[in-house]
């Protein structure tokens, strides 16, 4: 077993990068709950990881990281199109695009080093 130290970057981490997408189970009425879980590369990250809650089984499941979606601090879901908006901690900050199915729309930059926060304005 690995020793675990909390760091105020694992909580942000863990917090700021997750994800989640509550879902209602078929005939169950409970909800499932799905996440996605950024990492740093530097720190031997490899992507973000799908992670979903199962309630007729009250467990949780890790999924296979999605590789090339480095140094993600904040992302959100359910843009046009179901796209996922993921901001990458960087001196240079970006922001960059997905499908729903994980293929790369798009990278822009942010104007600001290391960014942690992005919104959809639905206006």
């Amino acid at each position: 077993m690995t020793d675990w130290t909390t760091t105020r970057r694992s909580a942000l981490t863990v917090m700021a990068a997750t994800l989640a997408f509550p879902a209602v189970a078929a005939g169950s009425g409970k909800r499932r709950v799905r996440l996605i879980a950024g990492t740093y590369a530097r720190e031997g990250g490899k992507g973000v990881y799908p992670i979903s809650f199962d309630p007729d089984r009250d467990t949780w499941q890790v999924g296979t990281p999605v590789s090339g979606i480095d140094d993600a601090s904040f992302g959100v879901g359910g843009g046009p199109d179901g796209a996922y908006y993921f901001v990458r901690e960087k001196a240079a900050g970006e922001i960059a695009a997905y499908a729903p199915d994980w293929s790369h729309r798009g990278t822009a930059p942010t104007a600001g080093a290391d960014p942690c926060y992005v919104a959809i304005d639905r206006a």
